[in-house]
């Protein structure tokens, strides 16, 4: 309880005119409890908690949401994260991650109908088959990354995470059904996009997908989606069935409004968040 009562006292905003001071990485994450998270910072339009770190090669950053449709627009219709290297809020390169679910390569990580692939444990529970599939569907999403702009403007390569050593990501549940996205990227690798002076800031944007209502459930990706069950089954309930989402991180406690789903209009459109500028940290200072 101690760590749901930290994350409640988090500041209700993040002020978007100030400059965000990176932290030097210490290879911390929200995973080590009430310390890391209270470093964290809430912006409360998002339903984002954030946190950006940076060593003297990588820039890190961990996102986390309890909000149902934002839950339910990462996973099924992906997250990119956008850099600029000249601190403007402006898209250059972008990491999309986790990767639309119609996108993922590969094998599905469970079958139609929300049946997970393979034979089950004799003896196994609606618990147990749950968790299954959610490990299965965790297992696909973090297995690859499409890297936006990074070989030429608009170019979108599909990389494989294990076979990869630049780049690094991962998105995994946490206590009360949150969502813990990680990513680390080379700072060298962003400075490549004609920055003419080494001012140590840069800008980060998120962006979700969305589900396109104008295209009979064409996702922003551009991949064709049935509409039937959209952010359904292991992607947080299926949308329109319990009234709006409510704000706030108080739905960290875990009560009933976790449980509460999105409607089809919150998953209509895209969350962003600029973080602009931020300044990075130099050799541990």
């Amino acid at each position: 309880m101690g760590l749901i009562i930290q994350m409640m006292l988090i500041p209700a905003a993040y002020p978007q005119k100030s400059v965000y001071e990176s932290h030097w990485q210490a290879g911390q994450s929200p995973k080590d409890g009430e310390e890391f998270i209270n470093k964290m910072q809430f912006e409360n339009k998002s339903q984002f908690l954030f946190y950006i770190s940076n060593d003297e090669k990588n820039l890190y950053i961990c996102l986390i949401t309890a909000d149902q449709a934002n839950i339910q627009k990462i996973m099924r219709y992906g997250l990119t994260t956008w850099f600029n290297a000249d601190a403007k809020q402006k898209k250059g390169l972008g990491l999309q991650f986790p990767v639309p679910a119609d996108e993922l390569a590969g094998p599905p990580a469970f079958k139609e109908g929300g049946k997970p692939s393979g034979d089950h444990k004799e003896g196994q529970g609606p618990g147990g088959e749950r968790k299954e599939m959610m490990n299965r569907m965790l297992a696909g999403k973090n297995k690859e990354m499409v890297l936006i702009g990074f070989s030429g403007k608009g170019i979108r390569d599909t990389i494989q995470l294990k076979t990869n050593p630049d780049f690094q990501a991962k998105v995994e549940m946490m206590d009360g059904g949150k969502v813990l996205v990680s990513l680390a990227v080379p700072l060298t690798r962003i400075e490549t996009t004609g920055k003419v002076q080494n001012d140590n800031q840069l800008s980060v944007g998120f962006e979700t997908g969305y589900m396109d209502l104008n295209q009979s459930g064409i996702g922003s990706s551009g991949s064709s989606q049935s509409s039937e069950g959209h952010g359904g089954g292991m992607y947080g309930g299926p949308p329109g069935g319990g009234g709006q989402p409510s704000g706030g991180m108080d739905k960290a406690q875990g009560s009933t409004d976790q449980q509460k789903q999105a409607s089809i209009s919150d998953l209509a459109n895209p969350t962003k968040l600029w973080i602009s500028p931020v300044k990075l940290v130099v050799e541990g200072k």
